[in-house]
């Protein structure tokens, strides 16, 4: 997971393209485990429940309104004109 985690990140990187780090969003390093003791995957260690996606779904949220609004702290008329 971490090399594929890396490949990705460096990929997104040299085409430009937007990437969110979910392992890191998650915990990193057995946080998948802390998932799964909180009744937030479907049993298996890999795929998310309705909660666990949720509450992912809720990181990538905060995540892209924190950066909008730092975006438009520094350009306070985007869009106004």
């Amino acid at each position: 997971m971490t090399k594929v985690c890396g490949e990705m990140k460096t990929m997104a990187k040299d085409n430009a393209a937007a990437y969110f780090d979910f392992r890191a969003a998650m915990g990193g390093d057995g946080s998948m485990g802390k998932f799964q003791d909180a009744g937030m995957t479907q049993g298996d260690y890999v795929h998310f429940n309705e909660k666990g996606g949720a509450y992912m779904g809720d990181r990538v949220v905060y995540a892209l309104w924190k950066d909008l609004a730092a975006w438009l702290e520094k350009k306070p008329r985007a869009g106004c004109e």
